[in-house]
């Protein structure tokens, strides 16, 4: 099992998804903000995407933070989802290497 760390927080990985380019060193309650003011989370709590969240720009969003590997925290901004969306629709015989 390995550990898939985004930081500042997964927000930023959220974020990298909507963003024109490299996302920029800011905290959580930025990227938070930024998701909810531009319409991509909702709920009381702003923390449910929306229905219309572009998932399937998630290796644009790769493109646009730095990459992490498993188990490691990195600086901010940077995530492992990218690597772990790439491990879980690779084929089986690929993730003995991860």
């Amino acid at each position: 099992m390995n550990l898939v760390v985004s930081h500042e927080s997964f927000d930023c990985w959220l974020y990298a998804h909507v963003s024109e380019g490299k996302i920029p060193v800011q905290g959580r309650e930025w990227f938070q903000q930024k998701l909810k003011g531009e319409g991509y989370m909702e709920g009381p709590t702003g923390k449910a995407l929306c229905t219309g969240f572009p998932v399937q720009r998630w290796k644009q969003a790769a493109e646009n933070i730095t990459e992490l590997a498993f188990e490691e925290v990195g600086t901010n901004p940077a995530s492992a989802v990218g690597l772990f969306i790439r491990h879980l629709t690779s084929s089986p015989s690929t993730h003995a290497e991860a």
